[in-house]
């Protein structure tokens, strides 16, 4: 900034300042404007903020963040999009259930994980198998690998592989 014929360092904390006489007009994340230049934000900066308001608080957040009582929250990390007026979910990764606006893990989870060869559940349920295992029951089992032609139905083996 130039004042009186010199060049004049403005305060480097300043994002942006009036290149007339140099007072800050917004400051980097973490600090605040008093007296019209930057200081260290108080000891409650948040360091999610992107944007301080000139009192304190947050008035914008960096991504992964909504504003809730001008201060910065972390959205949940399994929103595949967020609302970030409230922080709640819009929509979730695969494999994760939008429930009251959070993204959980949906209630068969233990069901899947104790059969994790299914690949088609019906009411926790398995209806179907992956390739290279049969239904028995509700469970998958592995086909016998020597075995070349398999009956699902009874879950025999009909012949094997030359040599077994």
């Amino acid at each position: 900034m130039a004042s009186n014929g010199y060049c004049r360092a403005v305060n480097p904390l300043c994002k942006t300042f009036n290149n007339t006489n140099g007072d800050c007009l917004s400051c980097y994340s973490g600090y605040i404007i008093q007296n019209k230049t930057c200081i260290l934000g108080n000891g409650n900066a948040d360091p999610n903020c992107l944007t301080f308001a000139s009192k304190g608080g947050c008035l914008q957040c960096y991504s992964g963040f909504y504003i809730s009582a001008s201060i910065c929250k972390q959205v949940n990390q399994l929103c595949k999009t967020t609302n970030y007026s409230d922080g709640s979910c819009l929509s979730c990764y695969p494999g994760y259930s939008l429930l009251q606006g959070n993204c959980v893990i949906p209630n068969n989870y233990n069901v899947q994980a104790q059969n994790p060869y299914c690949s088609v559940f019906n009411n926790s349920q398995c209806v179907r198998c992956q390739t290279g295992y049969y239904l028995t029951n509700t469970t998958c089992t592995m086909i016998d690998p020597q075995c070349q032609n398999f009956d699902k139905e009874q879950g025999k083996c009909i012949n094997c592989y030359r040599g077994y």
